[in-house]
């Protein structure tokens, strides 16, 4: 619990550190370890503020402050609350409410694997093993204006001029303000991903292509289901440090999204950074962007104190409560926002220590500091040069496809042992429920996550609680044995061993074709499967054939077998039961569905033979270099057999 006290000391809470800014006007009960005094604090004394332990407010913080010292020393006050704000939300209310996060002074009593975060991982393993860390940007120093646009109420006064700015800086956004750059015919430069929530999917489009966008994610973020439709992918951090040394790190914060954005602005060596919607709090009639398309007159999410005096220090405390923004108006705040705005000013000074970035607030509102991020006005941001985007894309292509070196046996053994211990756990899990043993079912850890899952509300039972357990662990099980397969794959293609496909007859060339587009570099051995049990008559095909009774026996003496989806989806009553998982169709490795900056250029196209003879106009277009007419032509195909995957390949090297 955080509180703060004006000049009172007598009715603080019972358990928790206390703080006095300025001498105390009473006596101090308390025993000597359970406070600290901060008096006469000028601004050199100010450090010794920044140097308290974040570990004495495990149990709490009351922050008692003398109005008179403060009337002396109002700057310094204000920074001194501001970081212990920043302190107790961060390294105790955080990781106290949460186990997702890092717990570096021990607030919790016990610690969990976030199952969630887990199957996230392992189902993003395709795109670990493809695309890079972000120090492989770093090195492109692209250097150029960025604006970032954030979820707050200010995001709505640039709506009608961002296709301007967009021609003056590089677009970041979140999940949570993709839309409102689509709605304005905008595709963003570039999207952060730190939320790891499965609802987080949601806000992107279904089926929607970002082909000028690269996403920068965190390895645990669900993104697996939406990363393929971007250009490019990059990020933040290694899925893991013994299998992928980590050398880099993007500056980002538990606290809020806005500060990897700030990381990113570093890593992009941004010389100006321009930030709409980080209010970081609200107005009367202020609402997030993402809570409805537009702000609503009669919407009124918060109270604001009337009697906030201009020149009253704030009293921060758990939940909401009121400040002055930067233009000295009344609004409303909270814990999480207010330790942001703190963090964010740290964030800005070492950046521009490093780069020389400089940081500016383009909406003019909110609580963020004046100092760090001062006011531009539009004017100054038009001004600018106008962005090359091409040039842009050619140096963030190059830096995508550097490869990462991974450790595929330390991999394979990590999720070999996962497997085994996840096997046991739900062996567990369900022999306690079979014998309606439910006491001893809730020791299991399982048990312990599922009490704290909020991905929805629920009022579940103890035995449905339960259920939720074993299901979570089923997920985690499926994922992991899912990865290890993809690990498997990774380590024939990297050993130069032919990794065999099997495909229907009637898919054979349309599908090679396609998969030696998008992946020139895999190095397959075509089977073809029969239903009958003899292979048809030689000279049909020069792939292999392998028929119904030969194949349990084919598959066994494989390490691991990739299959079209039409394999997978017509044999999955024979593949589900053998007594040997080695089947992974393209779908799940993700093989026919890689961003475009990956395929080869659009001018290859022209050149390659096509296997569809509908697509002949198409190529024919190519070849007298009218690329106009024939993405036109490929995506009216596309809109009469949207499973194409010929024409697809085709569009995705012309955008």
């Amino acid at each position: 619990m955080f509180k703060t006290y004006i000049n009172k000391s007598d009715c603080l809470q019972d358990k928790g550190f206390v703080v006095y800014l300025g001498k105390p006007k009473t006596s101090i009960d308390l025993p000597s370890d359970s406070y600290t005094v901060f008096s006469n604090l000028n601004n050199n004394k100010l450090k010794s503020v920044y140097d308290l332990n974040p570990g004495l407010l495990i149990d709490g913080l009351s922050l008692v402050i003398n109005i008179d010292e403060y009337e002396m020393f109002k700057e310094e006050f204000i920074n001194a609350q501001k970081h212990l704000a920043y302190l107790y939300c961060k390294f105790v209310n955080y990781p106290k409410h949460s186990f997702k996060i890092g717990d570096p002074y021990g607030v919790r009593s016990e610690n969990y694997v976030e199952i969630l975060h887990e199957v996230n991982k392992l189902e993003n393993l395709p795109l670990l093993l493809k695309f890079p860390v972000l120090d492989k940007l770093v090195s492109a120093k692209i250097k150029k204006p960025l604006l970032l646009l954030l979820p707050g109420p200010s995001l709505y006064d640039i709506k009608d001029i961002l296709p301007e700015l967009a021609g003056k800086c590089l677009i970041v956004c979140l999940s949570r303000t993709i839309g409102f750059c689509l709605e304005r015919g905008i595709e963003p430069d570039f999207v952060v991903q730190l939320d790891t929530f499965q609802r987080q999917r949601h806000f992107y489009p279904p089926g929607r292509q970002f082909n000028k966008s690269y996403l920068v994610a965190i390895p645990v973020s669900p993104i697996f289901p939406f990363a393929q439709n971007f250009r490019g992918l990059f990020f933040m951090q290694s899925f893991d440090t013994q299998v992928l040394p980590n050398y880099y790190f993007l500056k980002r914060s538990c606290l809020s999204s806005l500060l990897p954005c700030l990381g990113l602005a570093e890593a992009l060596a941004a010389p100006q950074v321009f930030l709409a919607g980080a209010d970081l709090s609200f107005g009367p009639l202020d609402q997030q962007y993402f809570d409805q398309a537009e702000p609503d007159e009669n919407h009124l999410p918060l109270e604001l104190s009337e009697n906030l005096r201009k020149d009253d220090p704030p009293i921060v405390h758990d939940g909401n409560f009121s400040v002055l923004d930067i233009n000295r108006e009344v609004v409303t705040t909270n814990l999480s926002y207010f330790a942001t705005a703190t963090e964010a000013e740290y964030f800005a000074q070492e950046i521009h220590h490093t780069t020389g970035t400089r940081f500016f607030n383009l909406t003019n509102r909110g609580i963020l500091s004046c100092k760090y991020f001062p006011h531009a006005d539009i004017a100054s941001v038009l001004a600018l040069k106008d962005i090359n985007r091409e040039i842009v894309r050619q140096q963030t292509d190059l830096a995508m496809k550097k490869a990462e070196k991974i450790n595929n046996d330390k991999l394979n053994d990590g999720l070999s042992k996962t497997i085994s211990d996840l096997e046991q756990s739900i062996l567990f899990m369900q022999n306690c429920m079979a014998a309606q043993n439910f006491e001893e079912a809730s020791k299991h850890p399982f048990a312990r996550v599922a009490n704290l899952f909020k991905e929805c509300k629920n009022n579940f039972s103890v035995e449905e609680r339960l259920h939720l357990a074993v299901n979570l662990g089923n997920e985690w099980l499926k994922s992991a044995k899912k990865a290890i397969k993809i690990t498997c794959l990774h380590s024939m293609q990297k050993t130069d061993c032919r990794t065999p496909l099997v495909c229907l007859p009637e898919e054979e060339n349309n599908l090679i074709n396609n998969l030696t587009t998008i992946c020139p570099n895999l190095n397959l051995s075509v089977f073809l499967i029969s239903s009958q049990t003899t292979s048809p008559a030689s000279g049909k095909s020069n792939s292999n054939w392998i028929t119904f009774q030969e194949i349990s026996d084919w598959l066994k003496k494989q390490r691991m077998v990739l299959v079209s989806d039409k394999v997978k989806q017509e044999y999955d009553y024979l593949f589900n039961i053998l007594p040997f998982d080695k089947v992974i169709s393209l779908s799940e490795a993700m093989l026919l569905s890689t961003p475009p900056a990956i395929i080869s250029p659009a001018q290859n196209i022209s050149d390659q033979s096509y296997n569809d003879p509908n697509l002949r106009l198409g190529y024919h277009y190519l070849k007298k270099g009218n690329k106009n007419k024939a993405k036109q032509f490929f995506m009216q195909m596309l809109e009469k057999e949207p499973d194409n995957l010929e024409a697809k390949t085709a569009l995705r090297g012309l955008n």
